[in-house]
């Protein structure tokens, strides 16, 4: 418990064991209320040493977050009044019994399908590629091997050698560029002080702003690389101006739609 969420005064409703430790009245100290509760567990101290417990397997009485949810399960009146609604979100409209027959159905062809693939330990030699072993505590495991990297032909190598070298190298920002000449999204962009009647802007070279804007955006990479002293469309206090007024979460919705 204590590896988990703090414990709140709210969820203490006085049934937890005392501690000499413990703090004035209305506050929960954590490290004081653990000690008491696993104390107050049967066992010895070192309760989860070969107890076989396991998380979830202890709960504190009437608490909502470390109590058993089990405990708060609609039953009667209260569970079939919710019943319809519960099944209908679940969508389990079928009879009880269809229901299990057919999870149990496809369990037992999942299993039977990895038992035709599963090799018996005296009959594997080391080489299959998922077989069962017996580990140093006489369990038996399923292992499954290293798959082998299937080596590429010469002509798959030769194309994309080919494809390489046809490939222009450019900035990411000028694809961007190119790309918004084809469609025109940065024209999207639109400050926000502007209207459906006033739509546009009166900065020069906008486009190129907002190409370096979402490279130092996208790539995480700050307003620093994309910085040219003597260029105005890309100076810093431009950068900081396009981020404040033009990208927005309206404006980057617009672009995407085109």
């Amino acid at each position: 418990m204590a590896a988990r969420s703090l414990l709140l005064p709210a969820e203490d409703d006085g049934g937890l064991p005392p501690s000499s430790s413990s703090p004035a009245p209305g506050v929960v100290d954590n490290a004081s209320t653990t000690t008491p509760l696993v104390e107050f567990l049967p066992g010895t101290p070192l309760l989860w040493e070969g107890s076989g417990l396991r998380r979830r397997d202890v709960y504190a009485v009437d608490f909502a977050r470390w109590g058993d949810p089990r405990t708060r399960l609609l039953d009667g009146e209260a569970w079939e009044q919710a019943r319809p609604d519960v099944l209908t979100a679940l969508r389990l409209q079928d009879p009880v019994d269809a229901h299990p027959s057919d999870l149990a159905a496809r369990l037992d062809t999942a299993y039977t399908v990895l038992a035709v693939r599963i090799q018996p330990p005296e009959a594997t030699s080391g080489a299959a590629p998922l077989r069962l072993e017996t580990g140093p505590d006489e369990s038996i495991r399923i292992h499954q091997s290293w798959l082998e990297a299937v080596p590429e032909p010469d002509t798959l190598i030769a194309l994309r050698d080919t494809v390489e070298r046809m490939l222009p190298r450019v900035d990411l920002p000028d694809v961007l560029l190119e790309v918004n000449a084809w469609t025109g999204y940065l024209d999207d962009f639109t400050h926000l002080g502007m209207t459906g009647q006033a739509s546009g802007s009166r900065l020069a070279d906008l486009a190129t702003s907002m190409a370096a804007v979402l490279v130092a955006e996208g790539c995480n990479l700050g307003f620093a690389p994309m910085i040219k002293h003597g260029h105005p469309s890309l100076s810093r206090r431009r950068f900081s101006h396009v981020t404040q007024n033009y990208l927005r979460s309206d404006t980057l919705t617009a672009t995407s739609a085109r």
